[in-house]
C-alpha cells in the first residue's frame, strides 16, 4: 500500500550494503536506507505517472553514478557515468524524468531493487554503449570463459559493439582470441548461443586502425560483459 511507504530496509540489502560499502561516515545504514527509499519512491513515481523528486545527496560524498529510470528523450532505464552525458540526456525535459546520483555501484543496486528494477540493470549498462551502426562505437572489454580461449590467450580482451539485439548485443573481438574448434562448433548456432559467425552483410562496416584487428569475430547477444 502507498500509505505504508517504504518500510524497513530488506536485510539481505543491508548485508550486501555491509560488504560493499565503507564503514566511515554517513555509514553503510544511511547509505543503503537513501538508496532503498529512493528506489521506492521512483517506482510509485513511475506506477502513477507522477513527479519524482531526487532525494537529498549526503556530503561529503562524491558521486559517480547517474541512473535513469524514465526520460521522454529515450526508452528505457540508463546508467551514467560521466555527469555531463547525464545532463545532456535529461536536459531537454528534466521535470519528465524520474533520476537518481549515488556514489557507488552498490547503492545503484539498492535502488533498483527498491524500484523493482533489479532486472534492468544490465540493459543500463548497455543502454550506456555507443554502437559501431549508430557511429563511431565504444570500446568494451570481455573475458570469455576459458573454454571459448584459445590456450595461452589473456583472460581479457577488448571488443567493439556492432548493434543492439533483442536480449543483448552483438560485438565483435580480435582474431586469435577464441578457439577454432569453438567457433566452428558456432558455425550456424543458435541466436541464444555465446558465439556465432554472422553474416557479414549483417554487419556494419568499420575500419579500424591498422594493427588493431586482423578480421572479426562476432558474438551473439545475450552475452554477459
Amino acid at each position: 500500500m502507498l500509505d505504508d511507504g517504504p518500510g524497513p530496509t530488506p536485510q539481505i540489502l543491508i548485508n550486501h550494503a555491509t560488504r560493499k560499502l565503507s564503514a566511515r561516515h554517513p555509514g553503510v545504514d544511511v547509505r543503503a536506507r537513501r538508496a532503498f527509499v529512493a528506489g521506492y519512491w521512483a517506482r510509485i513515481a513511475l506506477d502513477t505517472d507522477t513527479p519524482y523528486r531526487p532525494a537529498d545527496p549526503i556530503p561529503p560524498l562524491k558521486y559517480y553514478y547517474w541512473v535513469v529510470l524514465k526520460c521522454p528523450a529515450f526508452e528505457g532505464a540508463a546508467l551514467f557515468r560521466d555527469r555531463v552525458d547525464f545532463g545532456r540526456a535529461i536536459e531537454n525535459d528534466v521535470d519528465n524524468c524520474i533520476y537518481e546520483a549515488f556514489p557507488s555501484f552498490t547503492e545503484v543496486e539498492i535502488f533498483c531493487c527498491g524500484a523493482k528494477a533489479r532486472s534492468q540493470i544490465g540493459n543500463m549498462e548497455k543502454a550506456t554503449l555507443r554502437f559501431l551502426s549508430d557511429g563511431e562505437p565504444s570500446l568494451i572489454i570481455w573475458r570469455p570463459s576459458q573454454d571459448l580461449r584459445k590456450v595461452g590467450t589473456l583472460p581479457a580482451t577488448f571488443a567493439v559493439p556492432l548493434m543492439s539485439r533483442s536480449g543483448g548485443l552483438l560485438f565483435a573481438v580480435p582474431s586469435g582470441l577464441l578457439d577454432e574448434n569453438v567457433l566452428l562448433d558456432a558455425y550456424g548456432a543458435e541466436a541464444k548461443t555465446v558465439l556465432g559467425l554472422k553474416d557479414p552483410d549483417e554487419i556494419p562496416e568499420w575500419n579500424a586502425e591498422e594493427g588493431l584487428i586482423s578480421s572479426l569475430s562476432a558474438c551473439h547477444p545475450q552475452t554477459s560483459l
